[in-house]
């Protein structure tokens, strides 16, 4: 008999599963970017590779989404606002930061493909975008979820404030 987890955990376990699955899409535009750089023959075993990488990120995700979808997480609760959690702050951060970069890599790919890949179909550079945007999300929501530098309520510098 397994224990039955809290919604936090559930929250959080479907949080790293998208994350997860976010980094296992990146690969998957990685290889299909590769695929305009390479050979015919290679192009066609990498689209081979491609394909279970989508399989993967179903069967990661799905059954965390029916985890949130049993605890009722994606209905409207009227007249509650959601609470802080750190996971949502984590999401929100990565999210920043990863439209910033994909911004500017936006901007090196305009130059890019004026002047050296001027042979490449606009669906390479999509790729490129999508896979930048992907890995920045995915990579920084572990960084950041693995923070543990910051001061928490307890910490030993609240101490000695008041007591002066």
């Amino acid at each position: 008999m397994s224990a039955k987890q809290s919604p936090a955990q559930t929250l959080e376990k479907f949080m790293q599963r998208t994350a997860i699955g976010t980094f296992l899409l990146a690969v998957s535009y990685t290889i299909g970017t590769a695929e305009y750089l390479v050979s015919e023959d290679l192009a066609e075993t990498l689209n081979i590779l491609q394909k279970p990488l989508g399989l993967l990120v179903i069967l990661l995700v799905a059954p965390a989404v029916w985890s949130m979808a049993r605890i009722g997480a994606f209905k409207a609760r009227p007249g509650c606002d959601e609470p802080e959690s750190f996971v949502k702050e984590m999401l929100a951060r990565a999210s920043t930061l990863s439209f910033s970069i994909t911004f500017v890599a936006l901007l090196a790919l305009q130059v890019l493909s004026g002047k050296f890949y001027t042979d490449q179909p606009p669906a390479f550079f999509i790729g490129i975008a999508l896979m930048v945007s992907l890995y920045v999300f995915s990579i920084s929501f572990f960084v950041l979820s693995r923070d543990t530098e910051e001061d928490d309520d307890f910490g030993d510098d609240d101490l000695g404030e008041g007591a002066a």
